[in-house]
């Protein structure tokens, strides 16, 4: 199974990522579109040279992501999304392919 939960920020969305890593069965990213949306819009949030430097900046790339293999060939993959990265120019079809949790 895979995991796509949506969270705002500040709350508990970080807490409930940690305990599905914590699970042998899951693998878990913390938002995975993050490096994609500071790339795209430009802003200067902190660790931004980090961020890009870590994660794929192309978002076609993490979309399809989400949808392939299970990192760690886990038997599930649970996936923390901040609704704000999923700005105008982001794909969204993947997104039928996950479990969607608001």
């Amino acid at each position: 199974m895979k995991i796509a939960m949506w969270s705002g920020p500040r709350n508990l969305s970080t807490a409930m990522m940690y305990a599905f890593g914590n699970r042998a069965d899951f693998a878990a990213w913390d938002e995975p579109f993050y490096a994609a949306y500071l790339e795209m819009t430009g802003l200067q949030h902190p660790m931004r040279v980090e961020i890009l430097a870590s994660q794929p900046t192309d978002p076609k790339t993490v979309a399809a992501a989400q949808t392939g293999s299970i990192p760690g060939e886990k038997a599930h993959f649970y996936q923390k999304h901040m609704c704000q990265h999923m700005i105008e120019g982001v794909p969204r079809d993947w997104m039928a392919k996950v479990r969607n949790v608001f």
